[in-house]
Order: C-alpha cells, then structure tokens, then sequence
C-alpha cells in the first residue's frame, strides 16, 4: 500500500553508492523519509540530486510519496496537523512546488 502524502516531500537516494540518476531517486515524504535506513546515519552523503532530476522524480511520482511500507504513519493519527511550517528551509534532497 502506497502512503501517498503530497506535503513536505523529499528526493531520497535509494542507493547512496549509485549517484544522482533518476533510477536511484524516490521521492518520499518526510515521515516517510526519516524512516529510511540511511536517513540520519553517519556517513558520506551522496551530492544532492539536480533540480532537474527533483522535478522528473517527483513527476514520474505523480506528485506524492512513493514510499510502500505497510502502516508507515501508524503514530500520526492525521499527517495534515503535522506542526511543521508551511515553507521550512529546504534541504538539499527537498522539493518546493
């Protein structure tokens, strides 16, 4: 089952050895994100993905998260009233439409 949030999305590296082409980009959001096995752990972070790339990712997405891991937002009753700010400082790896 897919998560499909379209808010606070991000561009992971599915791979972080695998560079920055579309095939190792996932377009998460950032619950989702923060999950990933690779999200916070020490470590070279691969380059960020180019713009170019961010915009097919998240096109080729259909514009919400990609991830597919059963019951990921299992602690957030509604993902929408989330405290986050409406435009926070982007990271390298995120996406502002």
């Amino acid at each position: 089952m897919r998560c499909n949030e379209t808010k606070q999305l991000e561009v992971h590296h599915k791979h972080r050895d695998q560079g920055n082409s579309i095939d190792n980009a996932q377009v998460l959001c950032q619950h989702c994100h923060e999950k990933t096995e690779t999200y916070g752990v020490q470590g070279e972070s691969p380059k960020p993905f180019s713009d170019e790339t961010k915009k097919e990712a998240l096109k080729k997405a259909g514009e919400r998260c990609e991830c597919e891991i059963e019951d990921c937002h299992d602690n957030i009753d509604n993902f929408d009233n989330i405290d986050v700010p409406l435009y926070p400082p982007l990271r390298n790896n995120q996406i502002r439409k």
